[in-house]
């Protein structure tokens, strides 16, 4: 029996999808980069930075992850919607 094969769909993310993924990278970039700084700023002793970048990192992991579930909801929902269409 010939199996009913679809040809394979590509994937194009949407506009909301490419400015999550944007958002995504630069607020998780600017908490790896806080987290650095926190580093340096403890090993050469400014103690007005080793207070500072810390809350920055702990703020821009946790928004990054909010980030993430959004994308997250956000491609579920495409992907269902387009397989509805597709049926």
């Amino acid at each position: 029996m010939a199996k009913n094969e679809k040809a394979p769909q590509t994937f194009e993310p949407t506009r909301i999808q490419r400015v999550l993924t944007g958002m995504i990278v630069g607020v998780i970039g600017a908490a790896i980069l806080s987290i650095i700084i926190a580093i340096a700023s403890a090993a050469f002793a400014w103690t007005l930075l080793l207070f500072i970048f810390p809350v920055i990192a702990i703020i821009g992991m946790a928004t990054g992850m909010l980030l993430m579930i959004a994308l997250m909801v956000v491609t579920i929902r495409e992907k269902v919607r387009q397989n509805k269409l597709s049926e």
